[in-house]
């Protein structure tokens, strides 16, 4: 592949380039060219152009590569008994590689003064020899040999490492490729919670690079080096039309552009453009070496634009890749990596345990916990901040009925000094805020699609404890990003450009990303509570970013970027997959309605019985099933199931405690997240009323059907309303964000 054609075709090159998903270095300084060159030798004599390789017969049979190429690129398949005979007559490879990948210092003798002449032959070779290493890790995971699986999974991440040090676009695109081959198939280890802590410890010393580099795929030397070879390359082409000679480069140029694109171009109107050019050329430089990759887009893109409206058109345009969506990749790369490694250091330090990175919920149901658990002060501070607690009868009856050792009144009361609640809740989570926004962070990294909740085949997750802790650590997220927020507004006096300010604002960029992150994965796993607690979150999230307090992340372009990010990750469904939602909730209510049916025909019609059901009424009925009654607020509340009193108790020795009193769950209470004048209250005789309808269904179908729709009760319309209310808001997001980006210009 030769230097220009590779430049040229950049851009067609990208879909098929990124479709296709422990022996110590004993002389970290050595090069590892020489190195590959015994691999390409194997693989293909004559690689290189050498007349005296074209005879020779290969190591290892192309049949046999052809063979293993699909393996390679389906990490997780177990290897057919073809696969593994022609693996096993691959294992001469296995040592080549081994010393190839050792060091990350990589020099291909690319003679730049060769210009768009200048070829690149190992490329090729370096991804199929990644495919084969690839291979080689599914042959080990199907083995049990997880230790192995990591090694050559390392080992594929260190090939794009090192390609990338050509300093050519193409070779930084096939670096991050590559990188992003090898990092689907590390997502597969982690997610199924093989990586242990000591694998986790090894495979980060093994490349540490990979964390200590602002630029790993050598963008900004790729840059440099580009400009200069045009440069040269077009100063050839005008020296060659001034002395009237034939130009075996114009040559080129013109089979790559077309001749009648170039038409009868001049020298003088050449280096006219190279002029032009150059200042464009400083300005990408610039962007390329910019470690906020935001502002770097921005600034490709500004430049695109204007090239693009030039009068006349540069020619020379058309030999500058569009370095937008060459940044687009290699920033999605980096991100997906600083994630990958996000996750190994908490393995590694022990901060994260194997099994809660095979499901991100794990994680958001500790930070629940964690949060429900604040004393009954700080909680109720913390909702003051979002506006959400009342003070009401049914508030009150609620921190009796918590047995919380503080009375009541004095928790409810109005504090005169408006920046009490900030000063409560930050005081509260002083030694474990941090812990907190990194259990966030940690959830956060792991993929949205592996979330997944209330699996244990009981039927309809309507209300319980494991989604009240879902709302609990959203919510309780959206506090603290709140308070540090007006914390930095008030430590913003000192100077707009305040260090204390902005470390506050950081923790609270990080911790609204992570809270989209979470409705994220609730959205990915079908419910119909998910989309309720998901639209809440939702209408809240969007609330702070549209608060005056959110207006210095929005001018910073590094936090502007990390939440146009987030937010653009948000699903785009109706009404946040209410359709999806149904089915999935219809499926467990007919499995939950006969799951002892043992195949009697009403197992089979359950479903068309029961799909004209809106969302709504599968929502009541399954609530039912729980014994879980949905009313408006206003027609509930028995004064007399109020303590007048709160009860004795002893000090709790700590927040938990039996002894003394249990935690007030205010934060993880689902009450409100049903908002329009809504609350979910327990109903023993609901419960009744739905095993006794199941019990109709089995003799009678149309008479247990008919039972089970007056269980739908007769409230308003509610979670399609909420959750296409929440798409909207998703949607004024990304109008706050466009705005933002474009005033920031």
């Amino acid at each position: 592949m030769n230097v220009v054609r590779a430049l040229l075709l950049l851009v067609g090159v990208l879909p098929s380039l990124l479709c296709h998903a422990t022996a110590h270095a004993t002389a970290q300084d050595d090069d590892s060219y020489d190195a590959w060159t015994a691999v390409f030798d194997a693989m293909s004599p004559g690689w290189n152009g050498a007349e005296d390789g074209d005879d020779l017969p290969p190591l290892i049979s192309p049949e046999d590569l052809l063979l293993i190429r699909d393996l390679g690129s389906d990490f997780g398949r177990v290897p057919t008994d073809a696969e593994r005979a022609a693996l096993d007559r691959l294992s001469v490879l296995m040592p080549l590689l081994e010393d190839a990948t050792a060091t990350r210092p990589f020099t291909a003798p690319v003679d730049e003064a060769d210009g768009w002449f200048a070829l690149l032959p190992h490329l090729s070779g370096i991804r199929a020899a990644s495919q084969t290493m690839n291979a080689f890790a599914n042959r080990d995971v199907a083995d049990g040999n997880y230790g192995g699986a990591m090694d050559w999974v390392g080992r594929m991440l260190q090939s794009g490492g090192q390609v990338a040090q050509d300093e050519y676009f193409i070779s930084s695109l096939v670096g991050a490729a590559l990188a992003r081959s090898s990092g689907g198939s590390m997502d597969w280890l982690i997610g199924r919670g093989v990586v242990d802590r000591a694998m986790a410890a090894d495979w980060l010393a093994e490349y540490e690079w990979i964390g200590d580099l602002n630029d790993p795929f050598s963008l900004a030397n790729a840059m440099a080096k580009e400009r200069r070879v045009m440069v040269n390359e077009l100063g050839l082409i005008a020296d060659a039309l001034d002395a009237g000679v034939e130009s075996e480069r114009l040559a080129m140029l013109e089979s790559v552009m077309g001749e009648a694109v170039l038409g009868d171009v001049s020298s003088d109107e050449i280096r006219a453009e190279l002029t032009t050019l150059d200042g464009y050329f400083d300005d990408m430089e610039a962007a390329l070496a910019d470690p906020d990759r935001g502002r770097a887009l921005e600034t490709l893109q500004a430049i695109d634009d204007e090239i693009a409206a030039s009068d006349p058109p540069l020619l020379t345009a058309g030999l500058l890749p569009d370095l937008v969506q060459l940044m687009n990749v290699v920033t999605s790369v980096e991100r997906d990596m600083a994630d990958r490694l996000r996750l190994l250091e908490g393995l590694a330090s022990g901060r994260l345990q194997p099994a809660a990175l095979r499901n991100p919920a794990i994680l958001w149901l500790e930070l629940g916990a964690r949060f429900e658990e604040l004393p009954a002060k700080v909680q109720i501070a913390g909702l003051r901040i979002l506006d959400l607690f009342p003070d009401s009868p049914r508030a009150r009856y609620r921190l009796q009925d918590s047995t919380v050792e503080t009375d009541p009144d004095e928790l409810l009361r109005d504090d005169p000094d408006a920046d009490a609640a900030e000063t409560i809740w930050l005081t509260g989570l002083d030694s474990i805020g941090p812990s907190l926004t990194t259990l966030a962070l940690d959830a956060a990294a792991i993929d949205p699609e592996d979330f997944k909740a209330g699996t244990d085949g009981a039927g309809p997750a309507i209300l319980n404890a494991e989604l009240e802790r879902f709302r609990a650590a959203g919510l309780g997220l959206l506090i603290d990003a709140h308070a540090h927020l007006d914390l930095a507004e008030h430590l913003s006096s000192d100077g707009p450009d305040s260090m204390d300010a902005e470390v506050q604002r950081q923790i609270a960029v990080d911790e609204i990303a992570s809270v989209i992150a979470l409705a994220r994965g609730l959205i990915s796993d079908a419910s119909l509570s998910h989309i309720l607690i998901a639209s809440d979150l939702i209408h809240r999230l969007a609330d702070l970013l549209e608060s005056p307090q959110a207006r210095d992340i929005w001018t910073d372009d590094v936090h502007r970027d990390r939440l146009m990010t987030a937010i653009t990750s948000i699903p785009r469904l109706p009404a946040l997959g209410l359709a999806e939602a149904r089915e999935a909730d219809l499926d467990r209510l007919v499995r939950h309605l006969f799951s002892r049916s043992n195949g009697d025909s009403p197992a089979f019609d359950a479903i068309e019985r029961l799909n004209t059901l809106s969302a709504d009424a599968i929502y009541h009925i399954a609530a039912a099933s729980e014994s879980i009654q949905i009313v408006p607020a206003d027609t509930w509340f028995d004064e007399s199931l109020a303590p007048e009193t709160v009860r004795e108790r002893s000090t709790p020795t700590e927040i938990g405690s039996d002894e003394g009193y249990r935690p007030l769950r205010l934060l993880a209470s689902l009450d409100e997240v049903l908002d329009a004048g809504l609350i979910a209250i327990e109903s023993p005789e609901m419960r009744d009323a739905f095993t006794s309808a199941r019990t109709r269904w089995r003799v009678a179908p149309t008479a247990g059907r008919d039972a089970l729709m007056r269980l739908q009760g007769r409230t308003p319309p509610l979670i399609g309303v909420r959750g296409s209310e929440a798409l909207n808001r998703v949607a004024d997001l990304d109008r706050v964000a466009r705005d933002a980006r474009d005033a920031g210009r």
